[in-house]
């Protein structure tokens, strides 16, 4: 028995009355169990409940995280925490194993859609001959291989983490992940390898008509496309180009066809002035010159050149990216080297390294920012490399790899074929991943030497404290604030000082990020005197971020597949329930893919009135 006593009440006929109780709350209970009886000489009715005893004390993660550019050192001085914080280090002397870690090894096995199909060829071509032509890659796959500790980043470093993975909806995407990268060592089984190869190779000629184009779907009636031709013959000619092997015959016999189909249907609008994307054309030409061209062709292509010359500057940067490429190819290098200037005129340089801030317009919209930056990559490398600037793209790519899950498809590959590619010392690869996770004590320093490729890593302060007393924490590239709006009786939204109990209250949760982000988890902890509204969860949309919310008995977590860059608010109502001076726990924000990247909102206080 912790607490007994005894009140005398007078009540009239249907009348209702608050009793109040006072008495201490040990800290050493998770549960209460509470027995009401109220009783006249004749009648007496009760009831009982458990009550959850809720911690004052909020568990607080907080992290500082750090990139060495290559040929740097640094000293890293571990800061000055609470007396009760765990202090971690996570340090990778060599992120770009991570890139590595994604290639590709599932590809799609719809072989009824062209597109689909020569994606899936390239990513695997490219992904065996990266594993094939880098002993090192090689090496590091077979050693992998039955390493139970080569697994998702969403399954890494729990006790870094502010939720549990099996609670969330992303255990899947870990599953396929850890998959995936369990079956690197596929890329080195020569075997397997070619019956993969030979069975895209026969599902792309079986889309291939007698015309030599490509039609976009496996269905009676179809007929080629110019449009999924082109986008075929890009992804061919890109491997060839890149590939060590050029014996496929098959590959070759049917880049030749296409070519020319594609050649008699630019033929065929010009005659007829129909309007032609000359950049298109010129790209997909300069890949394929050995296929020979008619005399009518080739003027158009001189004419396509020459309109790229031209009208370069009304393009998308990422075409002009291509523009640059084509024109190098063609041997108007000065004239590439002009478009090369005008993409670093638009180049963003901070603290996230080199990168363009409006790739994705008109049909860029539809692709991933690290594949069209893996294109301005190649082609400033191409036509006028600089090897700071390249370093620069280089770091943005590594930490956008670094938040973001790149799936198993082609542009997986194609970025991680940019950097090893435009590595200027061709070493990346000579040191080891060197990942490792250890305690460290305050003011403990930590120097790093100086290395021919970046590093990274992130101090990790873990600790608890009264929720009053946290303070916000933020970094350079996320924070949270969560504050409080009441409704009115009009249902306006207002500020307040003081609740009153029944007051519908909002709250607003305001998300902050200065990247892009996969598989974030957002916790809010709310205050006892709160229920809310809408107890039921589900997937809600809001600033143009789709999550699931979740409605739990203290908290509310929110789980964003991707959160893009940006400003997001995200809000939910609550009804005052009880009376008193309760403490709203903290809002916690964390990429899951890279705990690193965390913040939390502050405490807060709120009085709640009895009227």
């Amino acid at each position: 028995m912790l607490h007994s006593s005894n009140q005398q009440l007078t009540l009239a006929p249907k009348e209702t009355r608050n009793v109040e109780v006072t008495w201490t709350v040990p800290d050493t209970l998770a549960l209460v169990g509470m027995r009401v009886k109220a009783a006249t000489e004749r009648w007496g009715d009760g009831e009982q409940m458990v009550i959850p005893v809720l911690e004052a004390a909020s568990p607080v993660i907080e992290a500082q995280p750090f990139f060495i550019d290559p040929g740097e050192e640094m000293t890293v001085t571990v800061p000055s925490y609470s007396e009760n914080a765990h202090i971690t280090l996570e340090t990778c002397e060599n992120p770009l194993w991570y890139a590595v870690m994604a290639l590709p090894t599932i590809y799609s096995d719809n072989d009824k859609v062209a597109t689909c199909v020569a994606h899936s060829l390239y990513a695997q071509s490219m992904a065996h001959d990266l594993a094939e032509s880098h002993p090192e890659i090689a090496n590091a796959i077979r050693s992998w291989k039955g390493d139970s500790t080569v697994v998702s980043m969403l399954q890494q470093n729990p006790n870094l983490k502010i939720g549990d993975l099996m609670a969330s909806p992303f255990v899947g995407v870990a599953q396929r992940e850890t998959l995936r990268m369990r079956q690197l060592s596929n890329l080195l089984d020569t075997t397997k390898m070619d019956s993969e190869h030979e069975r895209l190779i026969t599902a792309l000629g079986k889309l291939q008509q007698s015309d030599g184009g490509w039609t976009w779907f496996s269905h009676p009636g179809c007929e080629s496309s110019l449009y999924t031709s082109m986008g075929v013959l890009e992804l061919i000619g890109e491997q060839m180009l890149i590939t060590t092997d050029t014996s496929d015959d098959e590959l070759n016999k049917m880049a030749e066809k296409g070519v020319l189909y594609c050649d008699n249907m630019i033929s065929n609008m010009f005659s007829k002035g129909e309007k032609i994307d000359y950049l298109d054309y010129a790209y997909v030409r300069s890949m394929f010159p050995n296929v020979e061209m008619s005399k009518k062709n080739k003027a158009i292509h001189d004419r396509s050149v020459k309109e790229v010359v031209a009208k370069w500057k009304d393009r998308s940067l990422i075409d002009r990216a291509y523009a640059a490429i084509v024109l190098y190819r063609n041997d108007k290098k000065d004239e590439a080297r002009k478009i090369a200037q005008s993409l670093r005129e638009f180049a963003v340089t901070d603290n996230q390294g080199m990168h363009w801030e409006n790739l994705q317009e008109g049909y860029a919209a539809y692709y991933d920012k690290v594949t069209l930056t893996a294109t301005m990559l190649e082609s400033l490398a191409l036509v006028d490399p600089r090897q700071d600037e390249i370093a620069q793209i280089h770091k943005w790519m590594l930490l956008m790899k670094q938040s973001n899950d790149w799936g198993s498809s082609s542009l997986a590959a194609h970025a991680i074929y940019a950097l090893l590619t435009t590595d200027p010392g061709n070493n990346w690869l000579t040191d080891s991943l060197g990942y490792s996770v250890r305690e460290v004590t305050p003011n403990e320093t930590i120097k790093f030497e100086k290395k021919t490729h970046p590093q990274w890593g992130a101090i990790y302060s873990a600790y608890s404290a009264p929720m009053a007393e946290i303070q916000a924490f933020k970094t350079d590239d996320l924070s949270v604030t969560k504050n409080f709006m009441r409704y009115n009786k009009d249902g306006q939204l207002e500020p307040f000082t003081t609740l009153n109990v029944g007051d519908k209250v909002q709250v607003r949760t305001v998300i902050k990020t200065n990247k892009d982000m996969d598989y974030v988890t957002v916790t809010d902890e709310r205050a006892a005197c709160f229920e809310p509204v809408d107890q039921l969860s589900g997937y809600r949309h809001a600033d143009w971020a789709w999550y699931y919310h979740e409605t739990k008995d203290s908290q509310t977590n929110l789980f964003f597949d991707d959160l893009q860059k940006g400003t997001h608010v995200i809000s939910y109502d609550v009804r005052v329930t009880a009376p008193g001076t309760f403490t709203s726990g903290i809002a916690t924000i964390q990429c899951q893919y890279a705990p690193q990247l965390t913040a939390h909102s502050a405490g807060k206080q709120l009085k709640i009135d009895n009227k």
